[in-house]
C-alpha cells in the first residue's frame, strides 16, 4: 500500500510541477504582450501628438507671414519647435517600425513625410510662405493621420 500511495503522491507532485510550469510560461507570454501592447498604445500616442503639434506649428508660421507679422526671433523659434517635434515623430515611428506591422509603419511613415513637406513649405524662404496655401498640406497630412489610426486600430483590435 505504501508504494501505491508514494507512486500516486510522486505522480500528483510531478503533474502539479509541470502545471505551474505551464502557468509560468502563459502568464509570462501574456506579460510580454502586455508590455508589447503598451509599448505600442505609447509610440502610437506620442507619434500622433507630436504629428499635431508640428502641423499646428507650421500653421502658425503661415499665418504670422501672411499677415507680416512675425519678427525673426519669433520665426526662429516657431522653426526649431517644429523641428523638434518633427524629430520626436521620427523617433517614435522607429519605435513603431520595431512594434508593429509594415501596414501600419506605412502609413505612419507617410504622416511623418508629409509633415515633413509641410515643415519645408512652411519655413521656407518667408517670400514664398505668404504665398504657401497651407490647407493642402492639411489636408494631407489629415488623411495619412486617419490612415495611421485606421490601421493602428486594426492592428490593436480596437473598434
Amino acid at each position: 500500500m505504501s508504494s501505491v500511495a508514494s507512486v500516486l503522491s510522486a505522480t500528483a507532485a510531478s503533474i502539479a510541477a509541470v502545471l505551474t510550469a505551464i502557468n509560468l510560461y502563459v502568464t509570462g507570454r501574456r506579460e510580454r504582450a502586455k508590455w508589447a501592447r503598451e509599448a505600442l498604445v505609447d509610440a502610437f500616442i506620442a507619434f500622433l501628438d507630436e504629428s499635431f503639434k508640428a502641423k499646428d506649428l507650421c500653421k502658425t508660421v503661415c499665418r504670422l507671414e501672411r499677415e507680416y507679422d512675425i519678427s525673426d526671433e519669433q520665426r526662429g523659434q516657431i522653426r526649431a519647435d517644429i523641428h523638434k517635434a518633427i524629430d520626436e515623430m521620427y523617433s517614435q515611428l522607429s519605435r513603431l517600425r520595431l512594434l508593429a506591422p509594415q501596414y501600419v509603419v506605412g502609413p505612419s511613415t507617410s504622416l511623418a513625410e508629409a509633415n515633413s513637406r509641410f515643415r519645408i513649405a512652411a519655413t521656407g524662404d518667408s517670400d514664398s510662405v505668404i504665398r504657401l496655401d497651407d490647407r493642402l498640406y492639411r489636408d494631407e497630412i489629415r488623411k495619412a493621420r486617419s490612415d495611421v489610426i485606421s490601421k493602428a486600430k486594426r492592428f490593436m483590435q480596437i473598434p
